[in-house]
């Protein structure tokens, strides 16, 4: 039981830490995987504890080879889903000052934040991704693959 009860502690100050976490950065910022400004990007972008900041589109495809197969249809099934919102109206802001939003908007900001728990759950560049990728390869081609291959079959030889 003790060992529940400081579990439990952990993770409501780790909780509370994290509610009351707050980050700047410069207008010159750069995605951690493409080195665009993402302030110039237009495409939204993830700014970790970490201070790695990342633009959507470059996270995704670096986050999303580790997901398992359960969490990838997920996020696929997201994806289409967003765009069938976003395609099928378009979403206006009225000028009033007591404009509710529809439930349209709700539903995308429900599923944008469905997405982001499932891709930006973590840093991939500090988190458990980064540990699970250390046995990958660090070729940059499949020249340099091919080359690494023939490498160790002449070493078995």
């Amino acid at each position: 039981m003790s060992t529940c009860d400081e579990t439990c502690n952990s993770l409501r100050e780790d909780i509370r830490r994290l509610n009351n976490f707050t980050t700047s950065m410069g207008s010159e910022a750069r995605c951690a995987y493409t080195g665009k400004v993402v302030a110039d990007a237009n495409e939204p972008f993830y700014v970790f504890p970490s201070g790695y900041i990342a633009l959507e589109g470059a996270l995704k495809q670096e986050v999303v080879p580790y997901l398992n197969v359960q969490q990838r249809t997920k996020v696929e099934s997201i994806e289409k889903e967003i765009n069938d919102l976003k395609g099928g109206q378009n979403i206006s802001h009225s000028g009033d000052v007591y404009w509710e939003k529809s439930d349209q908007e709700y539903k995308l900001e429900a599923l944008q934040l469905e997405l982001d728990g499932l891709i930006a759950a973590e840093c991939p560049l500090t988190g458990s991704i980064m540990i699970e990728s250390i046995d990958h390869c660090f070729a940059d081609s499949k020249e340099d693959e091919l080359y690494i291959v023939s490498d160790d079959l002449m070493m078995e030889a």
